[in-house]
């Protein structure tokens, strides 16, 4: 959310399917990063064993927007 934040700042405009396709973009960055950091001290797997989670993950991007900014607006209510 931060990162989205920050290209926010510096973009003239930007939409929803933006938001999500950078998010998906950090997503998948950050999982392969992690399964990096996996194979440092075991044997790595296959990147094709992320795709479950790298697909669940993406599509319930939304899901998480709405839960933060029902949190946030909660937050700013109090």
């Amino acid at each position: 959310m931060l990162i989205i934040e920050l290209i926010d700042v510096r973009a003239a405009w930007r939409d929803y399917w933006q938001d999500w396709f950078i998010a998906s973009v950090l997503i998948i960055a950050c999982l392969l990063c992690g399964l990096w950091f996996v194979g440092l001290a075991y044997a790595r797997p296959g990147a094709y064993t992320l795709l479950p989670q790298i697909l669940f993950s993406v599509l319930t991007y939304p899901l998480a927007v709405r839960i933060v900014s029902r949190l946030d607006s909660w937050r700013l209510a109090s």
